[in-house]
């Protein structure tokens, strides 16, 4: 498999995507930041990765995570967990990510503070946000929960609150879709307004729906099929 080759010419697909639609958004393209979804690839897709010059992964797994992390896949690069967090996998997740996407209780945001204490780091904090309503989906349903937890996060010591992040539900339908990220979005203004803090990070957008987060205002899509190709 020529990893190299294929993420180089999905990547270029890719960035030439984000400046279309940055361009019909009316916004610059080095606002957007690309994560590469690693999880399920093999090491060497991780490697080659690293090779052309990715240096931003993604993981749901903190096991997974931390086999790559052993055999040097995320050496000089940063990665965040962007899957939920069971309480077990909390030390671990710590230990390996430089941020968490997947805050959705005082309970993790509690654990996750006292880790980083004891691990002597600060930890970057996304609340996600279940702007679709599906009972199957982990996030923080309803403003009011959301605005306490983001309090929450603002005064524990070694978290960073950065921002939101949320999964539009997968379907064919780009008004839902887009009505998702619109509310993250508005989320996010409502926080700032009321918390009187910056949360620079909307992260929303995957491989299949990134070009309508960005119309939406995304600053962060995170990408595994559109750069990696199918998962086997």
């Amino acid at each position: 498999m020529d990893w190299e080759g294929l993420l180089r010419t999905n990547r270029q697909v890719v960035e030439e995507t984000i400046q279309e639609y940055c361009l019909r958004a009316g916004r610059s393209p080095a606002d957007v930041t690309l994560l590469a979804v690693s999880k399920t690839q093999p090491l060497e897709a991780v490697l080659a990765a690293r090779r052309v010059g990715f240096d931003y992964f993604g993981e749901n797994r903190v096991q997974e995570a931390r086999e790559k992390q052993e055999k040097a896949a995320f050496e000089g690069a940063r990665l965040d967990i962007i899957g939920h967090v069971q309480s077990n996998k909390i030390k671990s997740a710590v230990e390996v990510a430089q941020g968490i996407q997947s805050v959705d209780s005082e309970e993790t945001a509690r654990e996750l503070s006292r880790r980083a204490q004891q691990q002597g780091k600060v930890l970057e904090i996304l609340l996600e946000y279940n702007t679709s309503g599906e009972e199957q989906k982990f996030g923080v349903r309803h403003f009011g929960d959301l605005e306490r937890l983001a309090e929450l996060v603002l005064r524990l010591p070694n978290l960073e609150f950065r921002g939101l992040m949320t999964l539009a539900p997968f379907v064919n339908d780009e008004k839902k879709i887009r009505s998702c990220f619109a509310q993250l979005y508005q989320a996010r203004q409502r926080l700032q307004d009321k918390l009187h803090t910056n949360l620079p990070v909307l992260s929303m957008g995957m491989s299949g729906d990134y070009p309508w987060a960005i119309l939406e205002g995304s600053t962060l899509v995170r990408l595994g099929t559109a750069l990696f190709g199918g998962r086997t």
